[in-house]
């Protein structure tokens, strides 16, 4: 009967899609048999598959369409925090490639066998993003993943030099391009203690070449407290991987002691979480909640990602973490949180609205540094959070030169804004006033241990204010004394 309909549904497999009862074991057997024999996996347009908290996955390698099939994942008593709801897995298996050593940039490299892999690989010897502030940490190995294509070309700049390497991963990429589209999905989230006890019932997307898309994803039952959630879409050491016209749902934002005894930070959950991949897309991404509301942590963040394109999205934040390598947003909307930048390479913004205290933030917490180019055109900024005597930096940076974050951290080495209406009319402040760099250091002296290396070359064209009042390059230009090249208006 499958072979003849040329699919599977959850319902050959016993799956009652009543709400009430269980559907996960049916949901894994299901997804088992289609993987076997290479069929799509269909869901019923009526059903509400209800997945308890077993510790068991559904393995996706095939094409998926569940419509308009709802799925409540309920997470109030789970075996396993850490167990994936859905993961879209690879056929291929990993292996450890035959590297020794990297340059910075490196163009080329020979792994000496046939075809295209995505590579990570880790020097334990050196430790980077050497976290400031109330999650200061001893930071992470240095790390880099790229592609190397089958005559031995890399997609995705190699960040760091590595005279050694101390493990490597590699995997192929030649996995059949796959769709997973359709659902609609409710979380009932988890009341455990709001601590970094990340829960990851998710859909995980592990594999090269796949397609996400028309998703809906709810949260409910979210209360006073809860742990938080490592995304829902949640992307990770794969290539090539595309994100479009997806609603979904931002969690609230839980508070929890932090490194510092006494002192509490903020801890939340991104939707849309990425990390170690090469070549994400993100298409007509939308949330359910008003991207100006803080009460909601934001949609999506990502760590260690390359080559990262966003268009045509309203959403609260994008926050690169622990770095992006060269990333494109056009056509969107940000919201409160607006951009949060570090990473390398070239970083493009184009016709975005940003609603938000400021355009770009480069993250102080990892030192503030790009090293590369950042390029802001025909772009729109909606202040919030105005009141009398504020100045808004439209670039946000913050770096006191005291502080080992386990590399020189870099300003945008070249900044370009071509053309930023600030639209703040409506705002009836006193004294309020704009700058475009940063005051990172407001006591700046030389020779502080860790300087903070500032951009070399900024033009600024094209910026204005709609209420008339001031634009400056900064309200501290002694920190800039050699860039000339700007033209406010």
């Amino acid at each position: 009967m499958t072979e003849v309909k040329g699919y599977v549904t959850y319902e050959d497999f016993g799956a009652k899609g009543d709400g009430i009862t269980d559907d996960m074991p049916s949901i894994v057997a299901c997804h088992e048999y289609a993987n076997l024999h290479g069929l799509e996996v269909r869901g019923d347009d009526g059903a509400n598959y209800y997945i308890g908290g077993k510790n068991i996955t559904a393995v996706i390698k095939t094409n998926v369409n569940w419509g308009k099939a709802k799925f409540t994942i309920d997470d109030r008593e789970i075996e396993n925090r850490g167990q994936n709801c859905f993961w879209i897995s690879s056929d291929s298996k990993a292996f450890t490639p035959n590297i020794s050593s990297l340059k910075k940039e490196q163009k080329k490299v020979d792994l000496g066998i046939g075809g295209s892999y995505f590579v990570s690989v880790f020097d334990d010897t050196r430790r980077v993003y050497i976290r400031k502030g109330l999650n200061m940490d001893n930071g992470r190995a240095a790390s880099d993943c790229f592609v190397v294509c089958e005559d031995g070309t890399v997609v995705g700049d190699i960040n760091w030099n590595y005279e050694r390497i101390t493990s490597a991963v590699a995997i192929s990429t030649d996995d059949k391009p796959i769709v997973v589209e359709g659902g609609i999905f409710t979380t009932i989230a988890n009341c455990a203690p709001s601590f970094y006890n990340y829960h990851s019932r998710n859909i995980r997307i592990n594999r090269s070449h796949v397609t996400v898309k028309d998703i809906t994803y709810y949260v409910t039952g979210e209360g006073d407290h809860g742990a938080p959630y490592s995304g829902f879409l949640s992307i990770d050491n794969c290539y090539d991987v595309v994100l479009k016209d997806c609603l979904l749902t931002p969690h609230f934002t839980y508070r929890t002691e932090s490194k510092i005894p006494g002192e509490y930070v903020s801890m939340g959950t991104y939707s849309i979480s990425i990390s170690a991949a090469v070549d994400i897309k993100l298409l007509n991404i939308n949330q359910t909640i008003d991207i100006t509301d803080n009460r909601y942590w934001g949609l999506m963040g990502t760590n260690f990602s390359k080559k990262f394109y966003m268009e045509n999205c309203e959403i609260s934040r994008y926050d690169a973490h622990m770095g992006v390598t060269d990333c494109v947003i056009k056509n969107c909307k940000l919201g409160y949180m607006g951009t949060n930048l570090i990473g390398f390479g070239e970083c493009v913004i184009e016709n975005t609205t940003f609603c938000s205290s400021r355009t770009v933030s480069l993250r102080s917490d990892y030192g503030s540094t790009f090293c590369g180019k950042l390029i802001m055109r025909n772009c729109r900024w909606i202040p919030l959070g105005a009141k009398d005597g504020r100045v808004f930096e439209a670039i946000q940076a913050r770096n006191s030169g005291t502080h080992d974050f386990g590399y020189t951290c870099y300003m945008p080495r070249e900044i370009v804004i071509d053309g930023l209406l600030i639209e703040d009319e409506h705002i009836n402040a006193e004294a309020l006033s704009y700058c475009i760099l940063p005051e990172y250091d407001s006591a700046y002296e030389e020779g502080r241990p860790y300087e903070y290396q500032t951009a070399e070359k900024v033009t600024v064209r094209g910026v204005y204010a709609k209420s008339g009042r001031k634009v400056v390059l900064c309200r501290n230009e002694k920190l800039y004394p050699h860039i000339t090249d700007y033209d406010m208006q």
